[in-house]
């Protein structure tokens, strides 16, 4: 089984954060927090009586649009739980558990097993937020792993002195407002007692309604301002120059005028006549891998049969 996904232009959160030559306006980032706890709300409730937990969010596990709209990815980890707090799966030891150390949450640190909560997903975002604001790896200076899970378990968080700075530097009262509510989304998050972190769809409810404040022209501007910077292109562009796809001939591999249209003519023609033993069509033999891609590439048009008519008779110079 396979899942098809939009295509993420820009990459993931992380990407986006450590490069500061990109600049992200508070505003901007106000709405990468936002549409993260929307996700995440929306992940929690997922129907009245079970809810999903990613357990791994991180900034590579946010995913950004071309318009810099995030979406939450990677659900490997992913429990589905109900609300009396059973899950399907057996509870995981620390060594089996599918985590990232640095956003995971302190109960999950230690050597027993723990069942997932979605509170644990809570913590990670507040971690994540702190690197929306900062722009920094949370716990970067710790010397190794034990250090820092010692530090953890004992409630130290990610230093906050780049944010005070980062606020410093705003000349606009209400960016500074604006900062200061996310910093308290953030400490409120990351709260050391798993039962003092707020629900994700109460931190929805904080920071959609400060989202709406702002014109939507505005919002536009610095999504705009950032993209200059991204320089985002279209997975279809090339810096080599390249022959268009109906010209390639897929079983001599090599370039020829028309012959996907041809084919696609072909096809059509098969398919019409209800014919799918002979595959002899037009003095041209299709393959059964030739078969099966251009009738899924010909289906994938959504083409009406007057539109299908239509590219018979375009086709037919081909033949």
């Amino acid at each position: 089984m396979a899942l098809v996904m939009e295509f993420m232009p820009v990459g993931n959160l992380r990407n986006i954060l450590l490069d500061h030559a990109i600049d992200l306006k508070p505003v901007l980032r106000l709405r990468f927090a936002a549409e993260l706890a929307s996700g995440i709300a929306s992940i929690h409730n997922l129907c009245p009586t079970r809810r999903l937990t990613h357990g791994d969010l991180k900034p590579e596990n946010v995913l950004l649009s071309k318009d810099l709209h995030c979406k939450v990815a990677d659900f490997g980890s992913a429990k589905l739980i109900s609300y009396t707090g059973s899950t399907s799966t057996s509870s995981l030891s620390l060594e089996a558990q599918q985590l990232t150390l640095v956003y995971a949450a302190p109960e999950r640190l230690y050597p027993r097993p723990i069942r997932p909560r979605k509170e644990q997903d809570t913590y990670s975002y507040g971690v994540i937020l702190h690197g929306v604001l900062s722009r920094e790896i949370p716990h970067q200076y710790f010397a190794g792993e034990k250090q820092y899970l010692d530090a953890v378990k004992h409630g130290e968080r990610p230093d906050c002195e780049s944010i005070a700075d980062f606020k410093v530097g705003l000349a606009c009262s209400d960016e500074k407002r604006l900062v200061e509510t996310l910093e308290s989304v953030m400490k409120r998050c990351w709260a050391h007692d798993a039962q003092q972190r707020p629900d994700m769809l109460s931190v929805r409810d904080e920071l959609m309604p400060e989202i709406r404040k702002y014109n939507q022209a505005e919002i536009l501007r610095c999504v705009a301002t950032a993209a200059d910077s991204l320089r985002i292109r279209h997975p279809s562009a090339s810096e080599v120059p390249c022959l268009p796809l109906n010209t390639f001939d897929t079983r001599s591999g090599k370039f020829s005028p028309g012959r996907l249209v041809f084919m696609c003519t072909a096809l059509l023609k098969q398919y019409s006549a209800s014919s799918k033993r002979n595959k002899s069509v037009l003095g041209t033999r299709l393959n059964d891998q030739d078969y099966i891609l251009v009738y899924i590439f010909v289906k994938s048009l959504g083409l009406t049969e007057v539109e299908e008519m239509r590219l018979q008779k375009a086709t037919r110079r081909f033949v």
